[in-house]
């Protein structure tokens, strides 16, 4: 792949992997949200109207949509800044494809970094009338809008300046919901055994400062049994002109009515950012409105307590939210005259600050772990007595390593970093399993404690790096270290593997709305082509979790490869084919997934389930760059895929 070049005043060049960060990002979505679109159009008309500014300042300008927009309300001069660098070129192109370069200027820093006056390398020559931003995420104030508002109002504004936006609430319940409590608790991991993770002292670790976990609630509360235990409460309020609001830390504490009874287990929380002081323009991520509005960039935030709180109808609790800059955190008190505590909540027991929400949850799954359990115990009973089965465990996890050691196998972890050696150390205690897992830090010491070649592989493909990846980015790594074991001769021929074989699947599918995030930009009376450009130039095959969308499967699952994992060297493999469609509708994409084989028709799968409430499942999602509509019954998609048995690479490609 080549850089992207066009021919203009100021050369544009974006790479291919700036495009695909961007795609990641989310920015189609945000471009072709219309509602928001309008609403800070009219609010910026309105500001640059009434006020007639010398100069908008635009913070965190992103592709310079607002600065175009107030540059076409009559703005004389506009300052737009993002700190990143291929946002920055983007913007610059979009100004200069709006003949615009003469009325704005697009600098590549952050606002704090922006020096005011007439010395020379000042940016502007004064202080601006009107500010603009867009700095704000699922939670509100996750992208910095409180610090970066606090030093523009300080350093960059004028007294009597106006500010888009003028103010915002953050709004939520107390909900109920044991299955999405699973994405936060790893005090309760089931299984036969009984096996732990965390010492019970930190079962009800908080996690500390989480990342809160997005929903959009729409699409889900028809499959997820949640129960609201409170109406809607007002938690807090910034007014982005007043100083005085914008403190941190800070806190807010009131008293709720329960209006349920129940286990409050977490707090749902949505926002309203109001862009103007007349409240005309308001954009909100309310999934309680009579009309929400669907949008994959803004969700709904779920922050979970500590642990889950019992509450009874009709009686009242004190709800505190704390933030920093860029976090929100909870507490939940029987006690209505409790004091607040500003500081800042620690992971106790080291497991949140490692593991994706997605992982928590599949820890969690009862069905996988007693599948993985009863094929252990049944590869133990397979291969002779317990206590003389030599047991390897591959990978960042060893949940079911501790199975195989809680039934007598003599079970070995390789671990190079100390820090990872010393939490599964921890965990091997945890147990009292010390006298059967060991953990070390070369395959040679593995051999020496095992007394042998390894004749049971426990091969859970996950790595702590590589949670975001598309999920054969694990596997690949899973098959690149049974490949260095293989040629170092470190199992013995009869090898139980587990699992012992992947499949990678797909199926087409129709979208209701997802597919909205990777179409074509269109904005009215503003020309974003370059961002089409760019991004058609990469269209990466991205992880989604299918069960927060609405879709439809339009082919029956089709196989593209298999992987089996007792194979010393996997050989390269190639797919040309045609698979038809079952269902009539729009073909927005092709969705992938892994299978993982324990044997004897025991599956582990990933598939995404029409319907199905949250859970750990995770897929890749490959969208055509046209929909292919209408697809009839019979109609065919054309595979084109291949597996770099050497490289672990896997390249797919699918026609329509």
């Amino acid at each position: 792949k080549r850089p992207i070049k066009m021919q203009d005043s100021e050369p544009f060049i974006l790479h291919p992997s700036d495009c695909e960060k961007l795609a990641a990002a989310q920015y189609i979505d945000m471009l072709n949200d219309t509602p928001r679109n309008e609403k800070y159009r009219k609010a910026i008309k309105k500001a640059v109207g009434d006020s007639d500014p010398r100069l908008v300042i635009d913070i965190g300008t992103g592709t310079g949509l607002l600065s175009v927009m107030a540059a076409q309300a009559g703005a004389k001069k506009v300052f737009g800044v993002d700190s990143g660098e291929s946002l920055v070129a983007v913007a610059k192109k979009v100004v200069n494809d709006n003949s615009l370069s003469d009325v704005i200027k697009i600098a590549c820093k952050m606002s704090s970094d922006i020096v005011v006056g007439e010395q020379p390398g000042a940016d502007i020559p004064g202080k601006g009338d009107v500010c603009i931003s867009e700095i704000v995420d699922s939670s509100l104030i996750g992208e910095g809008i409180l610090p970066s508002l606090r030093h523009a109002l300080t350093n960059l504004l004028e007294e009597n300046h106006k500010m888009i936006p003028h103010s915002a609430t953050v709004y939520g319940r107390l909900i109920e919901s044991p299955n999405l409590w699973n994405f936060q608790s790893l005090g309760q991991v089931e299984n036969y055994s009984n096996l732990k993770l965390v010492d019970e002292s930190k079962a009800t670790c908080s996690g500390g400062i989480e990342i809160p976990f997005e929903v959009i609630l729409d699409d889900i509360k028809e499959k997820e049994s949640i129960k609201y235990l409170t109406e809607d409460i007002e938690l807090k309020s910034w007014f982005f002109s007043d100083l005085s609001t914008l403190a941190s830390p800070d806190a807010a504490s009131q008293k709720v009515r329960i209006t349920s009874s129940g286990t409050c287990h977490a707090i749902l929380l949505w926002w309203d950012m109001v862009l103007d002081p007349e409240r005309e323009h308001v954009v909100s991520t309310d999934p309680f409105s009579e009309e929400p509005e669907w949008r994959n960039h803004w969700k709904q935030c779920v922050y979970f307590l500590s642990a889950p709180e019992p509450v009874t109808q009709d009686t009242e609790m004190q709800l505190t939210l704390t933030h920093d800059d860029l976090n929100l955190w909870f507490s939940l008190s029987h006690d209505c005259a409790s004091e607040t505590d500003l500081s800042t909540p620690l992971c106790l027991c080291g497991l949140h600050s490692l593991y994706r929400r997605s992982r928590i949850h599949q820890l969690n799954d009862k069905e996988r772990n007693q599948k993985f359990e009863k094929s252990i115990i049944e590869s133990i009973d397979k291969i002779g007595k317990p206590s003389e089965v030599k047991c390897l465990v591959l990978g960042d996890e060893i949940l079911f390593g501790l199975m195989a050691a809680r039934h007598g196998a003599q079970v070995v972890n390789v671990e190079k970093r100390s820090f990872f050696r010393n939490l599964k150390s921890s965990q091997v205690e945890i147990n009292s399993l010390q006298d059967n897992f060991k953990i070390v830090s070369d395959i040679n010491e593995a051999l020496r404690v095992a007394g042998g070649k390894f004749d049971l592989i426990i091969a859970e493909p996950f790595y702590m790096d590589s949670q975001r990846m598309v999920e054969w980015s694990m596997l690949t790594q899973l098959l690149a270290e049974l490949a260095e074991y293989h040629q170092q001769s470190v199992f013995t021929d009869n090898v139980v593997m587990l699992p012992k074989e992947c499949k990678l699947l797909a199926k087409g599918v129709e979208f209701e709305e997802f597919h909205r995030q990777f179409a074509d930009v269109s904005v009215p009376e503003i020309d974003l082509e370059v961002f089409n450009i760019a991004m058609a130039t990469s269209r990466p095959l991205t992880v989604h979790p299918l069960w927060m969308y609405k879709w439809k499967s339009l082919t029956d699952n089709f196989e593209l490869f298999n992987f089996n994992l007792s194979e010393k060297y996997q050989p390269d493999q190639d797919i040309r084919t045609a698979v038809e469609c079952t269902t009539s509708g729009t073909l927005h994409g092709v969705v992938l997934w892994l299978d993982y084989s324990l044997g004897d028709d025991v599956t582990i799968t990933n598939e995404p389930i029409h319907g199905e409430s949250p859970s750990w499942k995770r897929q890749a999602v490959w969208m055509l760059p046209t929909p292919y509509e209408p697809v009839t019954v019979g109609s065919t998609i054309g595979v084109d895929c291949s597996f770099d048995g050497f490289e672990g690479k896997i390249n797919c490609n699918f026609i329509n």
